[in-house]
C-alpha cells in the first residue's frame, strides 16, 4: 500500500489547445502524485471545467461519470471538416446565402434534437474498434463504417446568430459529442455545420465559477467527496468500531433505504457502500 498519498480533487480550467494528458502531467509535476485521473476528457482545441482527482480519490470517478455536462459552444455553418471541428480538413463547402434564423434553428433542434437520439459517432474519436482508437484507424486510411451511439440533448439554448455563426449553451449526457451535433444541425439545415469553440461550464458537481488554471491551484482549493458527491449519494458519519467492519471488508447492518449507494465517513476516511435490504456493504474503501 502506497503511503502519504495526495488525496486531492480540483476543479481546474483547461485551456484551450492543450490535451487532458498534458494538465494531468502538469499536475504530477506540481503535486508530485503519480496517481491522478479526471472527470470526462476535454478535446486539446476545447477549454473549462476538467475535474481533477488524485490518489486515493481517484476511486470516486467512477460515481460521477454518468452526470450531465454543460456546454457553450459556437457553430459555423457553410464549412464542413472530417473531424466535425475547427481543427480538421475542410471537406465541404457550401457558399449559398443561408436562409433561416435564430427562430428556425430553434425549431429545427426543438423538433429533431431535443431528448434522447441516436448521435453518429465521429471516426476522429477515441472510442474503440476491435480495441483500437477509430482515430488510429483513420490515419492509416482505413474507411469506417458510421456507427451512431444513443445520447440525450437535455436542454439548449440559442444565444445569438449572425448568419453564419451560431452561439448556443447545451446541457447533455454522457457520450454526446457536440461536433457531431454541429455536423447533424447543419445537415437539418441544408447546409454544412462545424464546431469552431467550445467551452465546459459544468460537469456535474463543478462548475466554471469556481475552476481555477491547473497553475493556480493550492491544496487548500481540493474539494471533499462529501461537497461533490451531494446530490448524487448521501453521507452518514459511523464510529471506528463501525468503520473498521467495513475497512476489514465485512458487511453492517444498516437500514437504509434512499439510494443504492452511500458514502460512509469516519476521522480515517472514507468508504463508499452498497445498500440492500437493511445491510450496506463496502464497495470501496478511501482512506
Amino acid at each position: 500500500m502506497v503511503k502519504n498519498r495526495q488525496n486531492l480533487i480540483f476543479n481546474i480550467d483547461k485551456e484551450e489547445n492543450i490535451p487532458s494528458f498534458k494538465i494531468v502531467k502538469r499536475f504530477r509535476d506540481i503535486f508530485k502524485e503519480k496517481k491522478v485521473g479526471f472527470l470526462g476528457t476535454l478535446d486539446p482545441f476545447a477549454s473549462g471545467v476538467l475535474p481533477l482527482f488524485s490518489g486515493n480519490f481517484t476511486k470516486l470517478i467512477r460515481y460521477l461519470e454518468g452526470c450531465d455536462k454543460v456546454y457553450d459552444a459556437k457553430i459555423e455553418f457553410g464549412i464542413l471538416t472530417d473531424t466535425f471541428d475547427i481543427t480538421g480538413k475542410i471537406v465541404g463547402k457550401k457558399s449559398n446565402i443561408l436562409n433561416f434564423d435564430s427562430k428556425e434553428i430553434e425549431r429545427i433542434i426543438q423538433k429533431f434534437f431535443l431528448g434522447e437520439r441516436l448521435q453518429i459517432v465521429p471516426d476522429y474519436s477515441a472510442t474503440k474498434i476491435d480495441g483500437v482508437r477509430s482515430y488510429k484507424l483513420v490515419r492509416k486510411g482505413l474507411k469506417l463504417k458510421e456507427r451512431r451511439k444513443k445520447v440525450i440533448l437535455k436542454e439548449f439554448t440559442v444565444k445569438d446568430f449572425d448568419g453564419r455563426f451560431l452561439d448556443l449553451s447545451v446541457k447533455v449526457s454522457k457520450g454526446f459529442y457536440v461536433r457531431s451535433f454541429a455536423k447533424e444541425l447543419g445537415e437539418k439545415l441544408d447546409t454544412f455545420g462545424t464546431l469552431v469553440s467550445l467551452r465546459r461550464i459544468e460537469n456535474g458537481p463543478f462548475k466554471i465559477d469556481d475552476a481555477k488554471r491547473i497553475e493556480d491551484v493550492k491544496i487548500k482549493d481540493s474539494k471533499l467527496p462529501e461537497e461533490i458527491l451531494k446530490g448524487y449519494m448521501d453521507m452518514v458519519e459511523l464510529d471506528d468500531k463501525s468503520f473498521e467492519v467495513l475497512m476489514k471488508g465485512n458487511s453492517l447492518k444498516f437500514d437504509f433505504q434512499n439510494q443504492k449507494f452511500l458514502l460512509v465517513k469516519n476521522g480515517r476516511g472514507y468508504i463508499v457502500v452498497e445498500s440492500k435490504d437493511g445491510t450496506i456493504y463496502p464497495k470501496r474503501c478511501i482512506v
